[in-house]
């Protein structure tokens, strides 16, 4: 229904926007608790389909903060699956090829997610103070996720930066 809609009007930035947000959620379920449910036989397709879309809107407008952060969160789920499977190895597994593999693939979707929170993050500061509740949310989920990247990437600088932005973002909650 969504992508004959697409279909129909393909310069709707918000359809499209919306249209990657529910295959994104189509490919990565949730159990009644919230947690991680099992991924569908067709994750790689919904997957590709999510990432095409999320490009698209952002194509349509770059500055869109929302279409941004859901291409980075995108890869960053992505590379927290392989850092899970990184870490599920015993230690003697730590230092074979499948664990290079695993770290090159983690560290590989943490540089694709990276550009697009900090496109979202300055989209988010931009109109910090007439974000609602949900962006206000999305935007906590951005800079703990860019925290997270640049603590991998030991960026000490910006760690403790975005560790600031948090501390003033729960002080207007």
């Amino acid at each position: 229904m969504l992508e004959k809609k697409i279909a129909d009007n393909p310069t709707d930035q918000a359809a499209v926007l919306d249209y990657a947000i529910r295959v994104d959620n189509l490919a990565n379920p949730r159990d009644d608790k919230g947690g991680d449910a099992p991924k569908p036989a067709n994750y790689e397709e919904l997957i590709g389909k999510a990432e095409t879309a999320y490009k698209k809107a952002i194509e349509m407008n770059p500055a869109d903060a929302t279409a941004n952060f859901q291409l980075g969160a995108l890869y960053f789920n992505r590379a927290v699956v392989f850092n899970k499977e990184l870490n599920g190895l015993d230690s003697k597994q730590q230092t074979s090829p499948k664990a290079k593999e695993l770290q090159g693939k983690v560290e590989g979707l943490m540089g694709q997610a990276l550009p697009f929170f900090e496109k979202a993050d300055a989209g988010f500061t931009a109109k910090a103070s007439s974000l609602d509740a949900s962006d206000k949310q999305t935007y906590e989920s951005c800079l703990y996720a860019l925290q997270k990247i640049y603590a991998i990437k030991n960026n000490t600088a910006k760690v403790e930066e975005v560790k600031k932005k948090l501390d003033g973002l729960g002080a207007k909650q």
